[in-house]
Formats: structure tokens, C-alpha cells, sequence
């Protein structure tokens, strides 16, 4: 889905980047979203954030071109991110595009995956209740005192176009414990602040990928949650990438009997998973060049789903 920069030369700085390909960007956006506020909004979240300027303009401009495709704004309402990662191959900082939780809703009632659904925190004093099997359902009565308590589970309810509804629940403790698994983390051993800044809308996007995996037809959404997978354990994305697509997929195709093996072994440990500047063990090398070799970021999410790294 991602347009790739043309292979002859390109600026190294993303606004003339931008300006360069300011055509392509506005054949990517829907109708709705102007072009001109939409790269506004995307500059100044480059600009706000030191972090992304030492990005190459190449892995900005491919997160920005793939926020366009989807029609989500970066920045803005909990749509769409992007977050510096360090590309120990290239030795270089790139920009890596992330999903928020709301801009994951819009993509599966936009594209049809999901015509109703909800996702919400569960507080101490709430009343909840919630079933699977033959017969799902969430029961979920808030309290009406000011104070309800402490968060103590999430959940997500989607409603496909045919079939019954898709429902998913974490507790903290699980959530937690997902962030722990698979969740890089910094230098000093601690996350980022998307974790510890928002982690309800952090917890709130992890049930909500749990439960869209369940149902996910359309290859935008597939492509969604393949690269917001992507993006959470540090997997270059390749967005910004100079080479043309067909190239890409010859390549990757290459690995796919690898990636069958990888797909039958145990999830990996929290002690498998490095921090961003420590030595990284054999099997996180193998699925990280595995996942990054993986025939195009669409065929990724059949990748990501085979895997079931979020089902760990």
C-alpha cells in the first residue's frame, strides 16, 4: 500500500520532501482531508519533537505517505504517530508510523471490517461481566460514584458486517504483562512515553488490536495492525525505502518457509527482548529480518497472525 520515493534523487530534508511530492500526497488522502492542513499538522509534529528530527527525511516522508493512505492525521486525536527508532543496521535514526487506538477504530468502520463496536476501561467499582464460547457478550455498568477506582480491566466488542461479535478483555496485570513481553525498552530500562504518559490509550489500542485481529478482512486493516506490530517491537518498517516494490517482494518471498518454522516455536521470553542499545538474541534477529523480509507490510499481517504476538 505504501508508495515508495521515486529512485532517482531526493531531497534530505523532509519540508522539501514533502513539497516535492506534495502530488502524490494528495493523490493518497481521501477527499475529506485537505492536503495543505494535513502536511501542516505532520511538519509540526516533526518539529515538536527532537527525537524525529534526527530521523532520515526518507522514513519520515514514508510514515507521513502511509498516515496519508490511510486518511489519519499524525498528531491529531489520537489518529496516527510517528516514533523515532534506531536502526542498528543502518546506524541511523528512522521514523516508524504507529496507529493510535482511535485511528484503529476509524480504519475498521471505514473499511467495513466493524460496523459497531466500543473499547473502554473497567474501573474497581463498575459492575462487569463478560462471556465467550458460542455466545459472547460484555456487560458493562459504570459506577456512578465519582471516584469508581482504580482501572482493573479493558476490553474491546466489535460487531462484524456478517457473523457474531468479536469480543476480547485484558486485566491490567495481562496488559502489563504484554507491554513487558514485547515493548522495547529505553536505555535506562524503562518505556517510552506513549506507556507511561498515556498507558490507557495504550492498554485501550492493545485490546482493540486483539479483538479487530479476530475479524479483519480487508487488507487495510490487515496492513494496520501488521505494521502498528511492527512498530511496537522496533521491526523496521521499511515505509521510506528507494527500491520499487516488485524488488521487495521477490526478495521477501524468499524467507517464507522460514517464517512457517518461526511461527511454530514458543513465544519469546521478556529476557529474549533486548533493550534498544543491548545485543539482540538470535531469535529476535531471526524474527526481526524474518518480519522485515516478509513479502510487502499486507502479507506481514498474515505474518503477524500466524505469529500471535499479541496472544502471548
Amino acid at each position: 500500500m505504501t508508495t515508495a520515493l521515486a529512485t532517482n534523487k531526493q531531497p534530505t530534508d523532509i519540508a522539501t520532501l514533502l513539497d516535492v511530492n506534495k502530488e502524490a500526497i494528495l493523490q493518497a488522502l481521501p477527499k475529506a482531508i485537505k492536503a495543505d492542513r494535513f502536511l501542516r499538522v505532520a511538519l509540526n509534529t516533526i518539529h515538536r519533537n527532537p527525537d524525529l528530527q534526527k530521523c532520515t527525511a526518507a522514513s519520515l516522508y514514508g510514515g507521513i505517505m502511509q498516515s496519508a493512505q490511510f486518511g489519519l492525521e499524525i498528531g491529531i486525536m489520537n489518529q496516527a504517530h510517528l516514533v523515532p527508532y534506531w536502526n542498528s543496521d543502518k546506524r541511523c535514526f528512522e521514523a516508524q508510523f504507529q496507529i493510535g487506538y482511535l485511528g484503529l477504530r476509524d480504519l475498521a468502520e471505514r473499511y467495513g471490517d466493524v460496523s459497531d463496536g466500543d473499547a473502554q476501561a473497567v474501573h474497581a467499582k463498575d459492575f462487569f461481566d463478560y462471556g465467550q464460547g458460542s455466545e459472547p457478550f460484555i456487560s458493562h455498568k459504570p459506577s456512578k460514584d465519582q471516584d469508581r477506582g482504580e482501572i482493573i480491566h479493558f476490553y474491546c466488542w466489535a460487531q462484524p458486517k456478517d457473523g457474531k461479535i468479536k469480543v476480547a478483555v485484558m486485566s491490567k496485570a495481562e496488559v502489563e504483562k504484554h507491554r513487558d513481553q514485547f515493548v522495547r525498552k529505553k536505555k535506562d530500562g524503562g518505556f517510552g512515553p506513549a506507556w507511561t504518559s498515556t498507558f490507557e490509550a495504550m492498554a485501550l489500542k492493545t485490546v482493540i488490536r486483539r479483538c479487530y485481529k479476530l475479524l479483519a478482512r480487508t487488507p487495510e486493516l490487515r496492513e494496520a495492525i501488521a505494521l502498528d506490530e511492527m512498530q511496537e517491537v522496533s521491526i523496521p518498517q521499511n515505509l521510506g525505502m528507494e527500491v520499487e516494490v516488485e524488488e521487495r517482494v521477490e526478495a521477501r518471498q524468499e524467507n517464507t518457509a522460514q517464517l512457517t518454522a518461526l511461527q511454530t516455536d514458543e513465544a519469546m521470553d521478556t529476557t529474549q527482548l533486548p533493550h534498544h542499545d543491548a545485543p539482540p538474541s538470535d531469535l529476535l534477529v531471526a524474527y526481526q529480518d524474518d518480519l522485515t523480509a516478509a513479502a510487502t507490510v499486507k502479507d506481514a499481517s498474515e505474518v503477524g497472525n500466524r505469529f500471535e504476538i499479541d496472544e502471548h
